[in-house]
């Protein structure tokens, strides 16, 4: 073989080399987004029924089984307070840092993760990349 097709060779595998780092970061970022995704959609899923069932009650449900709410796979929510002047939920998804919430009406405590300086009738999501995702796409 000559040194140029040598080269030829080592050049094509250069390039596949930064495909492929490439492709591992976006996927990473990818899978984050996704959990993100998941966690903000339950929360959305969640006030969708808080709303029928208050609408249906006159009282917000404090319960997720009660008012037939199954979240997605590695999402966890807990309703932290409910009743009929509004309610608070706090979710959190296992691969990720960080927590969404949401706060509908008068709402006696905040949630640990709801800054004072956000206003009731909000959802807000703080999750942040794990650092296995930031090394990645550097």
């Amino acid at each position: 073989m000559s040194g140029f097709g040598k080269l030829i060779i080592v050049a094509s595998l250069v390039v596949w080399g930064v495909f492929f780092l490439v492709s591992r970061g976006c996927s990473c970022t990818e899978k984050w987004k996704a959990y993100v995704y998941a966690t903000k959609s339950d929360l959305r899923n969640l006030t969708e029924l808080q709303t029928q069932k208050y609408a249906r009650d006159s009282a917000y449900g404090a319960d997720l089984d009660s008012l037939g709410f199954r979240p997605s796979t590695g999402v966890t929510i807990e309703i932290t307070e409910a009743g009929r002047a509004g309610w608070a939920a706090v979710a959190r998804h296992r691969e990720n840092v960080g927590a969404c919430y949401v706060a509908v009406g008068q709402v006696r405590s905040r949630p640990a993760v709801l800054p004072d300086t956000v206003p009731y009738d909000q959802s807000r999501c703080d999750m942040r990349k794990p650092r296995m995702f930031e090394r990645r796409e550097r």
